[in-house]
C-alpha cells in the first residue's frame, strides 16, 4: 500500500472515531498527484460526516496550492 493510501485510511479512521469538524492535514511531503488524491477523498469523506466542517491542509508550495485550489472543494482551506 502506498503512502497516500495509508494516509487516507488513517484520516478516515480519525473521522470515524473522533469528533473532528475541523481537521488539519499536512500534505507537504506528497507529490501533486498524491496530494490531489488525498484531498479529494478525505474532503469528500469529511464532508459526508461534517457538511459544515473544514479541512485545513498544508501544502508544499504556492504552485501546489494554486493547482489544488482549482478543485473547488467547499470544506477545504489550503495553506503553504
Amino acid at each position: 500500500m502506498d503512502d497516500a493510501k495509508k494516509f487516507i485510511n488513517r484520516i478516515k479512521r480519525k473521522i470515524n472515531d473522533s469528533d473532528c469538524p475541523r481537521l488539519d492535514l499536512n500534505l507537504s511531503n506528497f507529490s501533486l498527484i498524491e496530494a490531489a488524491k488525498v484531498l479529494t477523498l478525505t474532503s469528500t469523506y469529511h464532508f459526508n460526516k461534517y457538511p459544515k466542517g473544514k479541512l485545513k491542509c498544508q501544502v508544499r508550495d504556492i504552485q501546489m496550492k494554486k493547482v489544488l485550489s482549482e478543485f473547488n472543494l467547499r470544506n477545504l482551506e489550503l495553506v503553504c
